[in-house]
């Protein structure tokens, strides 16, 4: 259920609650952030906790590099999904795996279908949306600040009760190339797999 949160170019609804976000999102190139992720796992009633550094392009590639075990990275360098792992020294490729869209779930709050409510406190932004969202999840809640227009908290919520939830600190934007930041690199004696040869 894990949502990888991915900056696409969003069109933002005049009168929606995420409008100042989205257009923030929209004129940058790049967002990074250090981030924490917790997963919630109804059937086992677990929670699997992760946390490292981010890096979002609004063309759709990213980059996760955590902070434990260290080297364990997960990224999209724009035509394949690739996770390297320090355990097993592997790099797993999936190129036909498709990353989800933070964006596009933020989007949905233009979504006359869906039930939105918002509220602010203080310098804090807090949206939440109810109804088919799309990528089997049935409800989301996210948070921003109106100081700079950057998201903070975003947590999604299937129809069997598993939970995601990245909350971003740090946040910071920037227009231009972002280069080869999410190129994938293997490191000397990985061995490369492919989703499909497993």
């Amino acid at each position: 259920m894990t949502t990888i949160t991915i900056l696409l170019t969003a069109a933002c609804a005049a009168s929606g609650p995420a409008c100042g976000m989205l257009e923030k999102l929209e004129s940058a190139s790049l967002l990074s952030a250090d981030f924490s992720q917790s997963d919630y796992w109804a059937l086992t009633r677990e929670t699997e906790s992760s946390s490292g550094r981010l890096l979002l392009a609004r063309d759709g590639r990213f980059l996760l590099d955590y902070a434990d075990p260290e080297g364990r990275r997960m990224g999209f360098d724009g035509s394949v999904v690739y996770t390297v792992d320090p355990l097993y020294m592997q790099v797993l490729l999936d190129p036909s795996s498709e990353p989800a869209s933070f964006t596009a779930l933020l989007e949905s709050a233009g979504d006359p279908g869906l039930a939105t409510a918002s509220r602010i406190s203080g310098d804090t932004v807090f949206v939440e949306l109810e109804g088919e969202i799309g990528q089997g999840i049935s409800r989301m809640s996210f948070a921003y600040l109106i100081s700079d227009s950057l998201p903070r908290v975003l947590s999604t919520y299937d129809g069997n009760g598993n939970r995601s939830t990245w909350t971003l600190r740090s946040v910071s934007v920037a227009g231009g190339d972002p280069g080869s930041s999410f190129e994938m690199v293997v490191p000397g004696g990985y061995e490369v797999l492919r989703a499909g040869d497993l």
